[in-house]
């Protein structure tokens, strides 16, 4: 016989983990926030995805913790993706054939840090808004013990599973030909969805799982990054020639990654590639 908990009970606990790791994070601020920004964000992003594996009678009962876990996000959200743009922009400057573009790199390097910095100053440690995700998942945490999950059990998970994949490969469908960053970026999440899925279960010893989607999850995300180098640099509206340049390179740069990552998508969503159910005995 399996000696696994239950179901309910250790779905909560992984996601009491999660959010408490959350909060030692922002406790750790003072020495790197930008790390313990990051860090916290992808806990609570963990929960969430989780929470997407019950069926709907379950997520309408705790509606309110999945909003107060999109609050904690949009929160801490501008913080992580300023900070995102200037590593993005670091990468692409580590790129060969832009050796040329150095001085223009420093300047773009110093504005994304300017507005990175405003960021910080709008939600510095410790004020308003960073007292407020704190509390926020604390008492996310603590109300956990309080969800009634007490019918969910590894056949509604493995409901959930199969769902995010079909919204993925849905998802893929959509994308056919599609360059706008918009809609890839939404794909994006939900392939990020089931990837964090998948992860947690295969904590439970629950799910076989295809080892291309943590890739296209990261191809995808490198496409993204590139497309918020474009973003934040035509908002600055270009001074000069090689600065317009560079958006159009950082464009271009970004559409070959699009390629790239429907390459990766053919092969890993192809049908009967679906992440294995393991089949155990009931708990």
């Amino acid at each position: 016989m399996s000696t696994s908990p239950p179901t309910a009970e250790w779905f909560r606990s992984a996601c009491v983990a999660e959010l408490v790791r959350a909060g030692q994070w922002l406790d750790q601020a003072g020495v790197d926030r930008d790390e313990a920004v990051h860090e916290a964000r992808k806990c609570v992003r963990r929960v969430r995805a989780w929470l997407r594996l019950l069926d709907s009678d379950h997520r309408q009962a705790i509606t309110d913790i999945d909003q107060g876990l999109r609050q904690a996000r949009r929160l801490l959200g501008p913080l992580r993706d300023a900070a995102s743009r200037i590593e993005a922009l670091d990468e692409l400057a580590a790129r060969r054939g832009f050796k040329g573009m150095r001085a223009v790199f420093a300047i773009l390097h110093e504005r994304l840090h300017a507005a990175l910095g405003r960021c910080w100053k709008r939600r510095p440690v410790g004020g308003r808004a960073w007292r407020t995700v704190r509390a926020q998942l604390d008492e996310l945490a603590g109300a956990i013990a309080g969800w009634q999950l007490a019918t969910t059990n590894d056949a509604e998970l493995r409901r959930g599973f199969a769902r995010s994949w079909r919204r993925v490969r849905a998802g893929k469908l959509e994308c056919l030909d599609e360059r706008g960053a918009g809609r890839r970026h939404s794909w994006r999440g939900r392939v990020r969805v089931l990837l964090l899925q998948g992860q947690l279960l295969a904590t439970r010893g629950a799910v076989g799982g295809v080892p291309e989607l943590k890739a296209l999850s990261e191809a995808l995300g490198h496409e993204h990054d590139l497309a918020l180098v474009a973003t934040a640099l035509r908002r600055m509206r270009p001074r000069a020639d090689t600065e317009e340049a560079l958006i159009v390179a950082a464009e271009a740069l970004r559409l070959e990654a699009a390629a790239r990552s429907d390459r990766l998508a053919r092969r890993v969503l192809r049908r009967g590639r679906r992440p294995r159910w393991v089949r155990d005995e009931k708990r």
